[in-house]
């Protein structure tokens, strides 16, 4: 709705446009103060700037400006009333910690709201984001790409011989290796690149405004990473990629999922550690080679790789 728009809004402005604003809104509010002459309505309207900088500014920022608003409000009451000076005092008193409560309660329930959508959109043990979050953004993605025309990619990634890890070393080894995996394709991404893990040893990275050779670059890069990392041999384990770039987005986002789905399956009964890329719509249609398999690295006795037609 409106208010998630707004709210929205505010989260996604910089510091000093927030400071910026608060300042007008404090302006604002003291100008109506100034003129209406109603004490009480004039009290309740300094809540408007502490609400916006508690949401957009924190805690601090609440304090800071329920400190200005009180002061505000005192100097237009001895500027405008009749009151003693010890009144004055008291009220001035009363307002700053009835402001400076209303601003740090509505800065922590900020805090904690973005507390639980961190919950809610990250995976417990690998603390990259969930299947939630994925299936969100690559809703999101889906839809820009039909509506703009903006094409994206995805790497569907499995570990090929984790069940033994887990038959060998135990769970919590599993757990540790699950969490390894993670901060390495963490450490590749790009800022507006999405990991997320889907569940077991299935993770999946989203590449916003990715197109053909940008996506293959990219995980070609991640997928040297993973060989290249300490760890893997110990384990003994590959990774099966899956790549899918997108050029017009179905109808069905769970289509281009399914699509990079089939992808790292057919690497996988092809064999470990490989990539395969791949394009939507049909390569019928876009007529040219669109698959790419490449082995993570030459073993004794296999083939070379080629670009498949």
């Amino acid at each position: 709705g409106w208010r998630e728009r707004a709210l929205d809004r505010i989260t996604a402005m910089r510091r000093w446009q927030l400071a910026g604003c608060t300042a007008a809104l404090v302006g604002i509010v003291v100008a109506l103060d100034w003129f209406s002459r109603a004490e009480i309505a004039a009290a309740l309207g300094y809540l408007l700037p502490i609400s916006f900088a508690a949401w957009g500014l924190g805690r601090l920022g609440a304090a800071v400006t329920g400190l200005l608003c009180a002061s505000a409000w005192l100097l237009v009451d001895l500027a405008t009333g009749d009151d003693a000076a010890g009144i004055e005092a008291v009220n001035l008193v009363v307002l700053a910690v009835a402001f400076t409560l209303f601003g740090q309660l509505l800065g922590a329930l900020r805090e904690q709201l973005d507390h639980e959508r961190r919950l809610a959109h990250t995976d417990s043990l690998t603390a990259v984001h969930n299947r939630r979050a994925f299936w969100n953004a690559i809703a999101r993605e889906a839809e820009r790409c039909r509506r703009h025309g903006t094409v994206f990619s995805l790497a569907y990634i499995d570990v090929d011989g984790f069940k033994g890890v887990n038959d060998r070393f135990g769970h919590s080894a599993g757990d540790e290796l699950l969490r390894r995996i993670a901060l390495e394709l963490r450490r590749e991404r790009r800022q507006l690149d999405m990991v997320a893990r889907l569940g077991g040893d299935e993770f999946v990275v989203l590449l916003p405004g990715t197109g053909v050779l940008g996506a293959g670059r990219v995980v070609t890069r991640l997928q040297r990473r993973l060989q290249k990392a300490a760890w893997r041999q110990a384990f003994d384990i590959d990774f099966s990629i899956g790549c899918l770039t997108v050029l017009e987005a179905p109808a069905e986002t769970e289509a281009i999922v399914a699509r990079a789905d089939e992808l790292m399956y057919d690497v996988k009964r092809s064999g470990r550690g490989m990539l395969r890329h791949d394009v939507l719509p049909s390569p019928d249609l876009l007529g040219g080679p669109v698959l790419q398999p490449m082995p993570p690295r030459q073993r004794a006795g296999s083939p070379p790789s080629r670009l498949a037609t």
